[in-house]
């Protein structure tokens, strides 16, 4: 039986918008090619310049393979050990699929009008639920046997099924990809509710939940095109895209991590569901459909229009009502709280009255939702940081953040931020990136400007965390010498003040201690610009003894204190960080007696 999928390679949304650049870079290049006079050592097939171009910017960061070549040596074919140019292919498929840019029918790379966004860097979650409302399967860019067979829009399935059910988990997601024809979007989502329903009733969940899945895939849909496992990587795929709008987050993990509309968002998700139209367009050629898909103007969202962005910010008046009434979902009724709703209402209902245009609208909804932030970060920091629920999280989702999805960068910002305001005793910390008025992180979050990623302030200390879930060579290339640069600025802009550097990441490079090392012990201006390197494993411990034991902000800071000082004793930065494992123990020891 037919069915759809999704682009799997690559499957993070936010790796291919970042690798998209690479690609648009190259437009009026021949992406077919080939070097003629070269062949490749690994499978004696011609060499293609431009993808091998691309792909060296691209993936040489990650890919050890690539990146321990130059250029010149990559592009001679004499150093492949396995086939190279696979993943340039998926790529440019996969920035067809999202309508970012193509080959046209000369073999020429062209960017599309939102590829063209995506290299200013001005592509926002907007601009990507438009690509993802449009996307129209099979189209254009599939083989000519496969159109006409069957026809879909996946975010019309996704929405249709969003509007009966409140979650879904991954082996839900995979009953889409067998509706083929909007006709059957009623039996999809009374299979999803069957397969709930079924799954309940499992004796060894973990075990007998693969064979229900393909029992009533089968049953509802017909025989599976591919494996289970294959249709379990295109709803992970899916589920990262649809986060990726910022309509959607999921809570949980693995397969049986659950996809759920965001509360701030679930206005635009009905008016999506309600009003928005999926039609089947004809192009003639794949240029005049991409000319189309990869046109941002090419479809209107619903709220575009004065009237429907007036019903987006009574929906968050109704929240301030709500909150002001003691109501609140999150943020908790005080005294001082009421007094801010009141006085903000009153400007915004004055607004709301008077004539106003799109854009008057547009920046007072932002003006809300800005405001609406900085209540529940008040609340988090006044009411909720020092609960157990609260911390309880924190703990939890560094685990999850070491699972690496394509949220956790973002999250291990969020998280870690909150983790410090959640410790005891007085300090001031302050974020320097966006987050959703529900302090769950932005999907396309720009930081502000070159800054640490937060500030921790005390009387006499200044600490700067830094955040990053780069590994090997690249975190030292790209994270070092920001990381330093924010300290060393910090220490000639307040001399009042000790100032520390925390770098926190998953795994620590060798070159990245080598550097911290040095740096704890001298500088080139005459006195140490010190940052403490620590994993995500180690400082996930450190928390969970300083909740635990309530264990103040001060006695935090000793802790980094004393791991400077161990680097002016330590033979080298290997002794160095192994030592700094001991003096964790140490330290616990002594703010336990």
């Amino acid at each position: 039986m037919a069915s759809w999928g999704w682009r799997t390679k690559p499957r993070s949304a936010i790796r291919t918008v970042q690798w998209y650049k690479e690609f648009g870079s190259l437009e009026g290049r021949n992406w077919d090619e080939e070097n003629i006079e070269k062949e490749s050592s690994y499978n004696a097939n011609k060499i293609h310049p431009i993808r091998r171009i691309y792909n060296y910017n691209a993936h040489s960061d990650e890919n050890e393979q690539i990146g321990l070549l130059s250029l010149e040596e990559y592009l001679s074919g004499q150093f492949d050990k396995n086939e190279v140019e696979g993943d340039a292919r998926n790529d440019k498929t996969t920035y067809e699929f999202f309508g970012f840019g193509f080959v046209d029918e000369e073999g020429i790379i062209r960017n599309t009008q939102v590829g063209k966004l995506i290299i200013k860097n001005k592509f926002d979650n907007e601009e990507f639920l438009k690509q993802l409302l449009k996307i129209n399967l099979p189209n254009k860019t599939y083989k000519p046997s496969e159109i006409g067979k069957w026809n879909v829009f996946p975010m019309e399935i996704v929405l249709k099924v969003f509007a009966e059910l409140d979650s879904l988990n991954k082996y839900e997601i995979v009953f889409l990809f067998g509706c083929i024809d909007r006709k059957q979007i009623t039996k999809t989502v009374e299979t999803i509710k069957k397969f709930k329903f079924e799954y309940e009733k499992l004796a060894n969940k973990v075990r007998e939940v693969e064979n229900l899945c393909i029992k009533m895939y089968e049953k509802s849909f017909g025989k599976m095109d591919n494996k289970l496992a294959s249709y379990l990587d295109y709803a992970d795929a899916l589920f990262r895209s649809l986060i990726y709008t910022g309509l959607f987050y999921s809570h949980g993990r693995g397969n049986f991590s659950k996809l759920r509309i965001c509360e701030h968002s679930k206005l635009k998700v009905k008016l999506l569901t309600e009003e928005y139209i999926f039609l089947e367009k004809k192009f003639a050629t794949v240029s005049e459909y991409m000319a189309w898909f990869g046109d941002p103007d090419s479809i209107l969202l619903p709220w575009n229009n004065v009237e429907k962005r007036k019903l987006l910010v009574k929906e968050k008046t109704d929240l301030l009502r709500q909150i002001k009434n003691g109501n609140g979902r999150y943020i908790q009724k005080t005294p001082k709280i009421e007094k801010k709703i009141e006085q903000n209402l009153k400007i915004i209902d004055k607004i709301l009255n008077s004539k106003t245009s799109d854009t008057d609208i547009k920046v007072l909804e932002k003006d809300i939702i800005t405001f609406i932030t900085n209540l529940n970060e008040e609340n988090f920091k006044e009411e909720l940081a020092y609960t157990e629920k609260a911390r309880a999280e924190i703990l939890e989702r560094f685990e999850c953040i070491l699972k690496d999805d394509d949220m956790s960068a973002l999250w291990l910002e969020v998280n870690t931020w909150k983790s410090l305001i959640s410790i005891k005793g007085e300090k001031e910390v302050k974020r320097n990136f966006n987050i959703e008025e529900d302090l769950t992180p932005k999907s396309f979050a720009p930081g502000i400007g070159n800054t640490p990623d937060m500030e921790l302030y005390t009387d006499d200390y200044i600490i700067l965390p830094e955040v990053s879930l780069m590994t090997g060579v690249r975190q030292w290339e790209h994270e070092g010498s920001s990381v330093i640069d924010h300290v060393y600025k910090f220490i000639k802009d307040n001399d009042e003040k000790k100032v520390f550097g925390l770098f926190i990441s998953s795994s620590i490079n060798v070159r990245t201690k080598w550097q911290f090392f040095i740096l704890n012990r001298e500088s080139w201006i005459g006195k140490p610009v010190p940052v403490i390197p620590m994993t995500i494993e180690m400082y996930n411990d450190i928390l969970k003894f300083i909740y635990e034991h309530e264990i103040e902000i001060c006695e935090f800071i000793n802790l980094i204190i004393e791991i400077h000082k161990l680097s002016l004793s330590s033979k080298d930065f290997d002794c160095w960080y192994d030592n700094s494992k001991d003096a964790i123990k140490i330290w616990k020891t002594k703010n336990i007696a």
